[in-house]
């Protein structure tokens, strides 16, 4: 086969477009090579921060558990509670009503017989006692 001019120059013209492409390709190539050991880098670094945080994170579900178990067992209590509760109501409300009908005449009764008392007799009889008692704390060393 016979080479003319214009044919080495086109195959000049061929192989310059394809180093020109390989550069390019090499460039890509550099770029996706770069890119790769930037996301390799980032999941390292994701991995690390999960893994460190894995106590964390049990440390608080802990807790969290807890705070549950408290919880529940306040409201079991709060449960058991409320029927006491209920009862109690009804036995001051019968209290209540029991202390309005029998009890305050009994009640105005125990004061006037409190207004009775004579008050300066009994300091009086509280002092004689006392006058007798105390020679016989001094007795015992008391």
């Amino acid at each position: 086969m016979i080479t003319t001019g214009k044919d080495i120059i086109m195959e000049k013209e061929y192989f310059e477009k394809l180093e020109a492409n390989q550069r390019k390709q090499t460039g890509l190539l550099r770029v996706t090579a770069i890119c790769s050991v930037l996301i390799c880098l980032c999941m390292i670094v994701i991995t690390l921060a999960i893994v460190n945080m894995v106590p964390q994170i049990t440390n608080a579900l802990g807790q969290v558990e807890t705070l549950a178990g408290s919880a529940n067992q306040a409201v079991t209590n709060i449960e058991k509670i409320i029927p006491e509760l209920e009862q109690s109501a009804k036995g001051m409300t019968e209290i209540s009503n029991s202390i309005s009908t029998d009890g305050l005449p009994k009640l105005y009764e125990s004061l006037d017989n409190l207004n009775k008392v004579d008050v300066e007799t009994l300091n009086e009889s509280i002092k004689g006692l006392s006058d007798v008692v105390s020679p016989l704390a001094n007795l015992f060393g008391r």
